[in-house]
Formats: structure tokens, C-alpha cells, sequence
């Protein structure tokens, strides 16, 4: 296609539901006097998104996915007596479409489910993907989500999990694990506000033992089938103490119990020292949050202030070197006193965005 001195515009529509692949075979167009753009969303431009501005041309073939089954592409020519060119084409893409509801057949294996093109140069901009897990009657599934851009249960741009007796979910992080409360579980993905950065990947598996590592979590077990048992293993993975803070018990019956090993316990906001293991019955809805504490500071004079609280919890350190000596690194010279706040990911906060590195004396 060619114009000259011009505006063309080329307007495309395919089937609801479907997405469509735009790919530019060749496009020569000189810089600041002629400019591609595509659009997508709705039958006219007014109705739609700029998804890509052009205004270089490319010895490459350039791909595009488009928002729904609706794209408009424009040539703008800024001088007359030029000659761009722009040749494209388009397909409805199987990947990023609608589609039917996909059943997966779990095993003990990890299988991997994701958004279109996951990790991939080309990203999906609007999707929406249905995945229906299922395992023999009497098994439960295991859902760990890797890595997550969407938010749960949101309203444009979300994923949901049914079906879920158990969930552990990192905290400031999107990370989380679900375990199904019966053979089956739905997981839904959707983004339609045509951001370019969603992203969903995880893995499922049969079965309810797990073994992972975090620094900061909540973590609740509700509706869990009878005759169930499961193993948990939590590893820190700042290579501190963990702290346990167990925030609600909901009455059952003697016959659930959870029990906890190795473990400071912190029970209904108050501290009270168990014997362990812990063994929790008469429960049958559990929610429970883990904290890390930081690590230990070493040299110089080191003041720690409310460790009694949660560890991770807030607690203050106040450090200062002894005489003669001076903190190590650069960001610390003109400093001689330096306070710190443990979080509650185990990680020291040195009271500034700049401070980023362990204080050593010398």
C-alpha cells in the first residue's frame, strides 16, 4: 500500500471473541514526515486505543496483537511528493482468543498454565483464559502461582480461583498458593484494560503437601474436606527466626487439629509460650500470618528497642561505633548514630532509600 502527501486509514473487523495478529511485511517511512499508528478497541478511532505509534521505518517484520476483533491503521503522510510504503496483514490469533473452557488432567507432575505468549517479546494485551483442574475423587490439587500481574478479584483486570480450602500469599508480592477443598478447581484470568505489562503464570500438581520459602505471609485454611491431611513446610528464606502470629480459630469439632513445629508462637495478638509441637483442636477455620526477623547486627555498640514485639514487627535498633572508630561505608561518614527498623520481611529499613548496605564499623 503507498500514498502520497495523504492521510489513509484501513479499518478491520473480525469475529467477537477474537483477537487479531497484525503483522507489517514492509514498511518504509521517512522520520518526522510520515507515521503509521494502530488502533484497536472499537469500530473507529474515537472508540479506540492507540496500541503502536510507527514513525521509523523497519527492515524487520514487526507483529502486533491487537485488543479485541476490532483494529484501524493509519498512514499519515506530512509532505507531498513523498512515498511511504506499508504492507501488512492479519489473522485471527488462536493464542490470544477467547477460548473454550481448557481441561487439565492433574497428576503428580507439575503441569504449567500462563497467559498468552507468557515471557515472550510478543505480549497479549487482552485475554482471557479458563482453566478447569481436575484429579480422581478424594485427591486434592495445588496451585502455585509463580508470577502475577493481575490482581484477585479485581474488576478489569483480574484472576480468580474457586473452589479453595487452603491459600498462603506472600505479602508485597503476588505470589501465592491455593489448595482445592475437593477434586476440582477453576482459574480464571482476564485483562481487558489494555495495559501491555499482565502477566500470569503457575504450575499445578496433585496432592496438598508443599514445601516453599518466604520471608512474609498470611496463610488460612477454611473449608478443607474431612479426612484430610496435609503437610506445610515454610523455609525462611532470609535465613532468620520465624514468628507465627495466629490471628482468628473458628470452632468445629475435637477432630480438627493443627499442628505447628518449631515455631514462636504468637496467639490472638498476645505472646504465650507452648510446648512444642503445638496442637490446635476444636478448630476448623485457621488464619494465621509468618514473620521474619532481620538479621543480627554485628560490631560497633548496637541497642535494640521493643524486641518483644513480633519479630519482624516494627522493632528499632540504634547503632553507633565505638571511639575511634567510624561507620565503614561511604553513605554512613557523616553519621554517628544510625537507627534502623526491622520490618516485616526480615529486612533492615537504615531510615533512607539511599542506605541500602549492612553498616559495618572500621
Amino acid at each position: 500500500m503507498a500514498a502520497d502527501g495523504d492521510f489513509y486509514q484501513w479499518i478491520i473487523e473480525g469475529q467477537p471473541g477474537e483477537v487479531l495478529k497484525i503483522e507489517f511485511d514492509a514498511l518504509k517511512i521517512e522520520d518526522h514526515v510520515e507515521n503509521v499508528r494502530v488502533y484497536s478497541g472499537g469500530p473507529s478511532i474515537v472508540t479506540s486505543d492507540l496500541i503502536q505509534d510507527i514513525r521509523t521505518g523497519s527492515s524487520q517484520k514487526i507483529s502486533l496483537l491487537s485488543k479485541n476483533h476490532f483494529v484501524t491503521v493509519t498512514l499519515q503522510s506530512y509532505r507531498k511528493n513523498s512515498h511511504p510504503i506499508v504492507k501488512f496483514n492479519w489473522k485471527p490469533d488462536t493464542e490470544a482468543s477467547w477460548q473454550q473452557v481448557n481441561i487439565v488432567n492433574v497428576t503428580s507432575s507439575y503441569s504449567v498454565i500462563s497467559s498468552p505468549y507468557y515471557n515472550s517479546a510478543l505480549v497479549s494485551s487482552s485475554f482471557k483464559r479458563e482453566w478447569l483442574l481436575t484429579v480422581p475423587e478424594g485427591e486434592l490439587i495445588t496451585l502455585e502461582i509463580l508470577d502475577n500481574t493481575l490482581e484477585l478479584n479485581g474488576s478489569s483486570d483480574f484472576y480468580i480461583v474457586t473452589n479453595v480450602g487452603f491459600v498462603l500469599k506472600e505479602l508485597n508480592s503476588h505470589k501465592a498458593i491455593y489448595i482445592s477443598s475437593k477434586n476440582s478447581m477453576s482459574v480464571i484470568v482476564k485483562a481487558r484494560s489494555f495495559k501491555k505489562n499482565f502477566q500470569f503464570n503457575a504450575r499445578v500438581r496433585k496432592g496438598c503437601d508443599l514445601i516453599t520459602k518466604l520471608s512474609l505471609a498470611t496463610f488460612a485454611v477454611k473449608n478443607m474436606p474431612a479426612n484430610s491431611s496435609c503437610s506445610w513446610r515454610v523455609q525462611n528464606e532470609v535465613g532468620t527466626n520465624f514468628s507465627l502470629q495466629i490471628i482468628e480459630i473458628a470452632d468445629a469439632d475435637s477432630n480438627d487439629a493443627l499442628q505447628i513445629y518449631s515455631t514462636t508462637v504468637y496467639y490472638l495478638q498476645s505472646y504465650r509460650a507452648f510446648v512444642y509441637p503445638l496442637h490446635i483442636y476444636s478448630a476448623f477455620v485457621y488464619s494465621l500470618q509468618i514473620y521474619s526477623d532481620c538479621p543480627d547486627l554485628r560490631g560497633g555498640t548496637i541497642v535494640i528497642h521493643n524486641k518483644t514485639k513480633t519479630a519482624g514487627g516494627g522493632y528499632t535498633a540504634q547503632l553507633t561505633c565505638p571511639t575511634g572508630f567510624r561507620f565503614k561505608q561511604e553513605e554512613y561518614s557523616k553519621i554517628t548514630t544510625l537507627f534502623a527498623v526491622c520490618n516485616e520481611g526480615g529486612k533492615w529499613n537504615w531510615s533512607s532509600s539511599s542506605y541500602t548496605r549492612t553498616p559495618e564499623c572500621q
